[in-house]
């Protein structure tokens, strides 16, 4: 198996709704993912982080992290576990729309 590590995706939502950032190529499993926060506001937000392993449902079935709080100008580091089926998604969700979270994912794809 070749491995690559990358950045998988970048998202700087504008809505409230959540949104994919990766989707897992097919004949692919990914390992190592990290996802990066970043608040670049000087305000307090809330955010959401889903893992589908099958599909893109992003609600109470699918969620890493929800409602939680990231302080003014921080950034939270968050580990999630490997993926192995093709069309895996991972999600990302704000609770506002003025852009103020970065959200980028790093890992390692297996082929």
């Amino acid at each position: 198996m070749a491995s690559t590590s990358k950045q998988l995706g970048q998202a700087t939502p504008a809505t409230a709704t959540a949104a994919t950032i990766y989707t897992v190529p097919s004949a692919t499993q990914v390992v190592g993912m990290v996802l990066f926060v970043c608040n670049t506001d000087t305000a307090d937000h809330v955010f959401g982080v889903f893992q589908d392993d099958n599909g893109s449902t992003y609600d109470d079935t699918s969620a890493l992290y929800s409602g939680t709080n990231i302080a003014a100008s921080t950034t939270v580091v968050i580990a999630i576990g490997p993926m192995s089926t093709s069309s895996g998604t991972i999600g990302v969700k704000t609770d506002d729309t003025s852009s103020s979270l970065t959200f980028t994912l790093n890992g390692t794809e297996l082929t």
